[in-house]
């Protein structure tokens, strides 16, 4: 049956559980409203009053707690990562980042392992349930992945997915796969976090390319070879259960980026005075797109900034400004902060792979960079 608990929708599914001297019914309940602040929340309620007061005595770290009552995506054995609490009448699973609406979720709950823990004598009857949040949802699709362009450096650092749903899921790897031009599967191409590299609103998740496999004659470069090969092509996959459609993306390498931004190369198209004329910019490097967003600046002789919004289009290297109002002086200056990566982290202050024994390649340091540029009288 359906109820409302804690404010939000739930689904109650009812067993019976036995304990030593008598029967107690208990129930799985979930919370599935999105609105509800308890989203995702998983609980288990009926167990006698002295079992709860035992396991919160016990005060058990998560890997015990799992043991017996474990929630995991569906197919998979590793428990999703949360916090276990005893209230006053159930155990409750907060998981630490909200359920994805597009994954299945297995709830586990093994009455022999609890009574294990707090040793107690309980019946040997496991119990699972099935768990799926917010169904009325739309499904989670890929708009995105960063750099779009067709051909990539050999020691690309980044790669970047963006959703169209925040995504609950903490161990995204399982469900993606980078192939080689005969569609073998490339092992350990990225540095896997458990909880996955998420940006804030959970919209964008960054793959971190094996940074000891880009950086030459260190030891995974050694033992395990680079992740890509100069020449060849390369397909990333993003498997349907962790999006409403598959995506693959196929791309060319080419050579490695080992040396700083030279930002003496950057070209600048002319803009016309009292036009809010897109400004472009022709980079020598692939930027790295969410740092070129935030680390560059247009700001008047004065100081003030300029504002405006960046897109960085990788397929043409160009880094674009869309003014919010009109170009009203002739004088202004392109300001970057030291910390601007392209695709490969290399900085305009130093680069980030280079031959161990040579020397790392450095720029002269300083703090903001600055490019100054001019506005053409209107046509």
């Amino acid at each position: 049956m359906i109820k409302w608990w804690k404010g939000g929708l739930c689904l109650l599914f009812s067993i019976g559980f036995l304990s030593v001297g008598f029967a107690q019914e208990v129930s799985l309940h979930y919370i599935q409203e999105p609105e509800s602040q308890d989203f995702g929340q998983i609980s288990i309620e009926g167990l006698p009053k002295n079992t709860l007061s035992l396991l919160k005595e016990e005060s058990l770290p998560f890997k015990e707690w799992a043991t017996f009552f474990k929630v995991s995506v569906e197919g998979y054995e590793r428990a999703i990562v949360g916090q276990y609490a005893v209230e006053e009448n159930a155990i409750v699973f907060t998981p630490r980042f909200l359920p994805d609406p597009a994954i299945s979720y297995q709830v586990r709950f093994t009455k022999k392992k609890l009574g294990e823990v707090i040793s107690q004598a309980f019946p040997l009857e496991d119990y699972s349930w099935t768990v799926r949040f917010s169904q009325d949802l739309a499904s989670p699709f890929l708009t995105k992945l960063s750099p779009e362009a067709d051909t990539l450096p050999a020691n690309i650092l980044r790669l970047y997915l963006d959703f169209s749903h925040p995504m609950g899921l903490e161990n995204p790897y399982e469900y993606i796969q980078l192939k080689d031009h005969a569609g073998r599967v490339i092992p350990e191409p990225f540095i896997e976090m458990e909880e996955g590299i998420w940006s804030r609103d959970r919209k964008r998740l960054t793959l971190l390319i094996h940074p000891g496999r880009i950086k030459q004659g260190v030891g995974p470069n050694l033992t395990m070879g680079e992740v890509f090969q100069k020449g060849q092509a390369y397909t990333l996959e993003v498997r349907e259960d962790l999006v409403s459609q598959p995506f693959q993306k196929t791309f060319y390498i080419t050579h490695p980026y080992r040396e700083p931004i030279d930002i003496a190369q950057w070209v600048f198209d002319s803009i016309r005075l009292n036009t809010r004329d897109t400004l472009c910019i022709t980079t020598q490097h692939l930027l790295d797109e969410p740092l070129s967003r935030r680390l560059v600046s247009i700001r008047e002789m004065d100081g003030q900034e300029k504002a405006g919004s960046w897109r960085y289009h990788s397929h043409e290297k160009v880094l674009r400004f869309i003014p919010e109002t009109q170009w009203a002086s002739k004088a202004y200056h392109l300001e970057i902060e030291p910390n601007l990566e392209d695709v490969s982290g290399n900085t305009p202050m130093h680069v980030f792979d280079w031959q161990t024994g040579t020397g790392r390649p450095t720029a002269p340091r300083g703090n903001v960079l600055r490019i100054p540029f001019f506005v053409t009288n209107k046509d």
